[in-house]
């Protein structure tokens, strides 16, 4: 017996429908990370502080069946690590003599 032949599968849109807020996030990254490569390195980790921060707000906010990828943990834990994060890379942006 196949517990699975009972889910309908989502349709292709739906399932990059679901994602569209961690490919927003990984997409500010790689803006972050491509200044930090051409050696703009404080205002990368700036957008990457940013990026990550949304990434929180946006995992608090919205439900788990429209965050996709975001959802790892419970939903607070989730929250506190990536404001942790985006906190620490923020003041690693400012506080860093350059």
């Amino acid at each position: 017996m196949n517990i699975f032949r009972s889910i309908p599968p989502a349709s292709w849109a739906g399932r990059i429908k679901r994602q569209l807020p961690i490919l927003a996030v990984w997409v500010a990254l790689a803006v972050g990370m491509a200044l930090v490569a051409t050696e703009y390195w404080r205002k990368g980790l700036v957008v990457m502080a940013f990026a990550v921060a949304v990434a929180g707000v946006i995992r608090l906010t919205m439900p788990p069946k429209v965050t996709g990828w975001l959802v790892v943990r419970g939903r607070v834990t989730d929250t506190i690590l990536c404001l942790a994060l985006a906190v620490g890379l923020g003041v690693l942006a400012v506080s860093v003599p350059g």
